[in-house]
């Protein structure tokens, strides 16, 4: 693809709302090419794999939502990043945009001129070279409006960058020698990744309560990737365990100072 081309990456969960923004991004003189995603972790392999002008991003996904693709797309490097423009059915979301500077907002449903007045910005962001102002202040928009991170930043695999472990991919987190370290769980593989916190209280207090539980003094995990729990041992040296539906059905002890505050919520 050359370095020119003005290409559109349309992402929705509907197949009728993707149809029906690609028809109408097309029909741009400046677009050269619009590929869509069904979903947020389609719309980032593709990302990943190719260069896009413009992202066109649904907000309410299930799995992976817009807000959730955005916070992503921060560990590309400034040249890979996407403008990008949130197409919202609810209103609420276009009176936030208002107050954004860095993503356009566009409220279903939305016509032809709509569309192409998201593209026109576009192009005049890219003239004035202001893309990377733009994804600044959205990130310091979200901070400073306690906007919820959704996930956990952990150290990559080259030991020096930083990846987004979102929440809803997180199994289980675990301390060992001293090393606090995230497991993920995506498209059924399973990656563990090193933390820069200091201890699990502190990682528990950046945790959604609702989806995450503290089970001994070793291990966090994620509600929802609880495949069940059983016994082991025998007499007063008898326990429970809980094993997770990452592929090795890893097993985790829960500690025995910990069995009382999790009945009802776990067992």
């Amino acid at each position: 693809m050359s370095d020119n081309q003005f290409s559109v990456l349309v992402v929705d969960d509907i197949g009728r709302e993707r149809a029906h923004i690609k028809r109408l991004v097309k029909r741009h003189p400046a677009v050269d090419r619009c590929v869509e995603a069904r979903n947020g972790y389609e719309a980032l392999e593709l990302i990943l794999q190719d260069n896009f002008t413009v992202l066109f991003l649904d907000i309410k996904m299930p799995g992976l939502n817009g807000i959730e693709v955005a916070w992503k797309l921060k560990e590309l490097p400034e040249e890979r990043r996407p403008l990008v423009v949130l197409a919202t059915a609810y209103d609420e979301y276009a009176v936030e945009g208002h107050r954004l500077n860095v993503t356009h907002y566009i409220t279903k449903p939305f016509n032809e001129k709509d569309v192409h007045e998201s593209i026109q910005r576009a192009l005049d962001d890219i003239r004035q070279n202001n893309n990377q102002q733009r994804w600044e202040d959205f990130w310091t928009h979200l901070s400073a409006n306690n906007t919820r991170l959704p996930g956990l930043w952990a150290v990559s695999e080259d030991n020096i960058s930083e990846t987004l472990i979102l929440f809803n991919e997180i199994c289980w987190i675990h301390i060992e020698n001293k090393q606090l370290f995230v497991n993920s769980l995506s498209e059924d593989t399973l990656r563990q990744y090193r933390l820069r916190y200091k201890s699990l209280k502190e990682i528990e207090a950046d945790l959604p309560e609702y989806q995450f539980a503290r089970v001994s003094q070793s291990h966090i995990v994620n509600i929802r990737f609880i495949a069940g729990k059983d016994t082991y041992g025998r007499n007063s040296g008898r326990g429970i365990a809980l094993f997770m539906k990452d592929p090795n059905k890893t097993s985790i002890p829960i500690g025995s100072t910990y069995v009382k505050s999790l009945k009802g919520l776990i067992l």
